[in-house]
């Protein structure tokens, strides 16, 4: 006892922490029990210049701590080679989230789900000779090692006992969902992973969220409500945490936005708290976008939203911002007590309950109201407190400090608003089917596409030869199995084109005319979208496949082992048509057919907007670029739902209970971060464009009002110069210089600006509002 003395007063007086642990109540920091309330924020989905404001708001909003995944594929996409440039840097978004006042908490995985390609595995993994991802297989363990020993040691001095903000890790992730399909080799993998996770360090507090077997790390929640799962879990000694409260949902393609009310958010935190929760982590707190081909499965837009507190722009999502801050408010108001005291459960009808925390006029109750229709007098104190329905009170002594239900805040509606929009533009066509006999694989019969792809496009082409007799009435091509997206094409003719839910398909031409009526040989070329590797929690993801995994046939005769050749993505992609548009041409009319590439400039902008978006609105299908920066897949799909009246806060919450927007694109806006546009030189636009759709319309917009001042001036000794994606420069801006052939000057002159051009066709125009030009 004395030797621990002498050694609590010696680290004491030099400055040293102790290694942050837990008891049955709360985590503890330097042997203080501690309130975790957590928001998720995903460094790779948001970029380093958005970081500090994105850690600021934060702080502000009462949290103490913000939450990451690390994503193995972004640090390893080349086995052995590490990236931690740019949106990557993980050690600068730890040090900003420590500069802000805030722990981290680490969720190594590796696996992560996240609606993250391959859950953030990297593809080469899956290739590895006799491979069980997830189990207890020596080639997964031996990776799945290595990565997790790299990244360990990468931010151990920022470990909190070692100075740094690192409080706590996860290990594995929502194991619990997949354990049985694996059986025993589940149980002794996962067992495995903890034993790894405690070998590393002991100086965090390790834990497994949506797990509930493994008690040699703390085992947490996820879920939009976690109050029923205090009572069923077996390891009832262990504190009570959520790892991912789910603040609202992702969202895939052909789906409208899931809106999850901010009432609804603020009762399932404070009923947690009531029933002796002490740690919270906000799923998304901030979500991002999933920048390049980032999004995995299934058919995850590129805004990664959720409906969260600060939304993708970093920015407050109103009222849910504002609320959560005043609940975290008053829960920090009243920690310590909660953190000293068991509740004593109080009972004055079946949907009424109260958990009081102390005694006296200290004492803090948490007076639930569990009826979704009624609101309720509840007696306490001497007083008769009025419960809204579906809502908790939160009382000191016998003042409310807050309600779940009671908004102050009105809800903000987005607010978009175009600075510039094209007007010309330039265009290269892409090739259909093969584009480079050299490059091309052939076999026998299709191959898979992933493995054929390495993941390297979205994009697969499968060609073979077909015989066409003059006296068919139309051409049936069936497929056994094809994956998500398909194009199918008669030479360059094209036959059909579906998305599918369960991978059988036929498409069929009206006649066989368009073909000609001589019996021929014809190439048949299928073209297979993939949007990312599965990425939700399934067994043996190593065996999820794509592109055509099963027979063809043309007309009823099996053509599956015709001989088969394929090439992996777009010719457009290998020659990097989205920086290098030499052999670009103008177009006559801004409406344009699909299965191109369009390139267009922008003018620079000073970045005074609160954020910028592209509005694709009016296009397709494809992949977007600025500044040679891959911003992610577009798709102007209509967001279906079932809400069709005003989403009430009442009531058990999924994400087909309140959906916003129905009809319209699942997305129309995508996000333009500030650092990866150029203030001093146009900004060149690409887009890869599937279907067609109308450039004149492409914007340029604001988040909000537009600000006075924020388009830039050309430097003519800047044309050259390029945004910087991923620490490294995107390469030479060909497009700017072959974009234009004369010199844009732009001032502003009292919020007018004034545009001079000289011998040049402008790709852009001013949007004129009230006060004058923008």
């Amino acid at each position: 006892m004395q030797l621990r003395l002498v050694l609590f007063l010696l680290f004491s007086l030099l400055g040293a922490k102790g290694p942050v642990t837990s008891n049955s109540r709360a985590i503890l920091i330097d042997g203080q029990p501690t309130m975790i309330m957590a928001g998720h924020v995903h460094y790779v989905r948001s970029t380093p210049r958005m970081w500090p404001d994105i850690m600021k708001k934060t702080k502000e909003a009462g949290l103490n701590a913000i939450d990451t995944y690390v994503f193995w594929n972004q640090h390893e996409q080349v086995r052995g080679t590490y990236d931690f440039s740019g949106n990557r840097d993980l050690r600068g978004f730890l040090q900003e989230a420590q500069n802000a006042g805030l722990y981290v908490i680490l969720r190594i995985g590796p696996y992560v789900c996240a609606e993250f390609d391959f859950g953030g595995f990297p593809e080469w993994l899956k290739e590895i000779p006799g491979i069980a991802m997830r189990t207890n297989n020596q080639p997964f363990m031996d990776e799945m090692e290595k990565f997790v020993k790299y990244i360990h040691q990468y931010i151990a001095d920022l470990e909190y006992a070692n100075g740094g903000p690192i409080i706590m890790m996860q290990i594995e992730n929502e194991y619990g969902s997949i354990e049985g399909d694996y059986k025993q080799d589940g149980k002794t993998y996962i067992n495995w992973a903890a034993n790894l996770a405690l070998s590393l360090t002991s100086n965090v507090q390790w834990f497994m969220s949506k797990q509930d077997d493994v008690p040699q790390v703390l085992n947490t929640c996820n879920g939009w409500y976690c109050d029923t799962w205090v009572d069923s879990r077996p390891l009832k000694s262990q504190m009570l945490g959520i790892t991912e409260l789910w603040a609202g949902w992702y969202k895939s393609w052909g789906e409208a936005s899931p809106k999850r009310p901010a009432e609804d958010l603020a009762f399932t935190v404070a009923r947690f708290i009531s029933r002796r929760g002490t740690y919270i982590g906000y799923y998304m707190w901030h979500g991002g976008t999933n920048f390049g081909r980032n999004a995995g499965t299934p058919l995850i837009t590129t805004s990664y939203d959720y409906d969260a507190p600060l939304n993708e722009y970093g920015l407050p999502n109103e009222p849910k911002y504002s609320h959560s801050k005043a609940l975290h408010a008053a829960i920090n108001s009243v920690a310590p007590t909660i953190l000293a005291n068991n509740p004593v459960p109080l009972s004055s009808s079946p949907s009424i309950d109260i958990a009081v925390f102390g005694t006296g006029n200290d004492a803090v109750a948490f007076i639930s109201n569990l009826d979704s229709q009624n609101s309720q007098s509840v007696p306490y104190k001497g007083q008769n407190f009025m419960v809204p329905k579906w809502s908790i009170s939160i009382v000191k002594g016998n003042v409310e400090l807050f309600n779940s239900a009671k908004v102050s805040v009105q809800a903000t509606s987005p607010s978009y608003n175009a600075i510039a929009y094209v007007t010309s533009a330039k265009s290269l066509p892409e090739t259909k089917g093969i584009w480079d006999v050299s490059s091309a694989v052939t076999a026998q019969s299709p191959r898979e596409q992933f493995s054929t792809t390495k993941d390297s496009s979205d994009y697969l082409w499968y060609s073979t030869k077909v015989a066409i007799p003059k006296t068919a009435q139309q051409i049936s091509v069936s497929f056994q199995n094809i994956g998500e997206i398909y194009s199918v094409y008669l030479d360059d003719e094209v036959v059909g084109f579906d998305i599918l839910s369960d991978g059988k398909a036929q498409v069929k031409t009206i006649n066989n005319k368009q073909f000609g009526v001589q019996d021929s040989s014809r190439v048949l070329k299928v073209l297979t979208t993939a949007f990312g590797i599965i990425s939700t929690p399934k067994a043996n993801p190593e065996k999820y496949v794509g592109g055509i995994t099963g027979s063809v046939s043309v007309n009823g005769v099996d053509i599956t082992n015709n001989g088969w050749s394929m090439q992996v993505g777009l010719q457009g992609e290998k020659l990097a048509y989205y920086k290098n548009v030499t052999n670009f041409q103008p177009i006559t009319s801004l409406k344009v057919p699909g299965w191109s590439w369009y390139q267009s400039s922008l003018p620079p902008l000073n970045g005074n907007a609160a954020a910028y978006v592209l509005d694709l609105g009016s296009m397709g299908r494809g992949q977007v670029y600025m500044n040679g920066i891959n911003l992610g897949r577009y798709w102007n799909i209509v967001g279906k739902g079932n809400t069709s009246t005003l989403c009430d806060y009442a009531g058990i919450w999924s994400p087909d209970k309140c959906r916003a927007n129905i009809g319209q694109p699942s997305q129309r806006y995508y996000h333009v971060p500030k650092e990866y546009l150029k203030s001093n030189d146009y900004n060149n636009l690409v887009l890869w464009e599937e279907v067609g759709g109308d450039l004149s319309k492409v914007s340029i917009s604001s988040f909000g009002p537009l600000a006075s001042g924020d388009i830039g001036v050309v430097d003519p000794n800047a044309s050259s110069t390029s945004a910087s994606v991923n620490g490294t420069s995107s390469g030479n801006d060909t497009a700017s210089s072959g974009a234009r052939t004369g010199v844009y000057i732009g001032a502003a002159v009292g919020g007018v600006v004034i545009a001079v051009t000289f011998g040049m066709l402008v790709s852009f125009i001013w949007k004129r509002n009230q006060k004058g030009y923008v």
